[in-house]
């Protein structure tokens, strides 16, 4: 940060400042409710749009920037990199792509989709807000443990679609099955 000329943020005021074992008992008390965003929300309102936090021996910046998020997610992506026990989970979920690679294999894949993180489409946020509502819709909140997977996929889906031919599939407000669909579109991602 200092490299940069960047002042410390502010740090959120831990009862347990080693572990954060109490933010995660918030967070996991917010997620069994259905109020994280909320909860997240009145943490940005409180400690200002980015804060430091400690989890389980590591700190960690959350930020609601949309500076910050476009230097971390497009323009400076380079300075950050993965955390290894990140980009295993982020493999899971969304694959071998730009999302979850670190170095030449997310250069080229980042060469591939340049366009899509120009500033126009980074502040387009109603047709993403338009997808992402139809995806918490179908999140059920009583509680019942699901495998968001098939989710994310669709909601990748209905985005790159929209993005690319300019008009979404839509498979979050439909009923039809898209899993042969979604299996192949995997397919073809191996080795992109």
């Amino acid at each position: 940060m200092r490299k940069y000329n960047c002042r410390e943020p502010p740090f959120y005021p831990h009862k347990d400042p080693v572990l954060g074992l109490d933010l995660f008992q918030t967070y996991k008390t917010a997620f069994e409710t259905g109020d994280f965003l909320k909860t997240n929300q009145r943490h940005f309102e409180n400690y200002g749009r980015t804060f430091k936090t400690n989890m389980f021996l590591s700190t960690v910046i959350k930020t609601a920037d949309p500076e910050i998020s476009k230097a971390f997610h497009a323009t400076s992506f380079d300075k950050f990199g993965l955390q290894p026990l990140r980009e295993h989970i982020a493999r899971n979920f969304f694959g071998n792509g730009v999302i979850s690679v670190d170095g030449p294999a997310w250069s080229h894949a980042r060469a591939l989709i340049r366009s899509s993180f120009d500033v126009v489409h980074i502040a387009n946020f109603e047709r993403l807000s338009r997808h992402v509502y139809q995806f918490m819709r179908l999140v059920p909140r009583d509680g019942n443990t699901i495998d968001l997977a098939p989710l994310f996929k669709r909601l990748i889906l209905d985005t790159t679609s929209e993005l690319l031919f300019g008009e979404s599939v839509d498979s979050l407000s439909s009923d039809f099955h898209f899993e042969d669909f979604l299996d192949a579109f995997a397919y073809i991602q191996h080795g992109a």
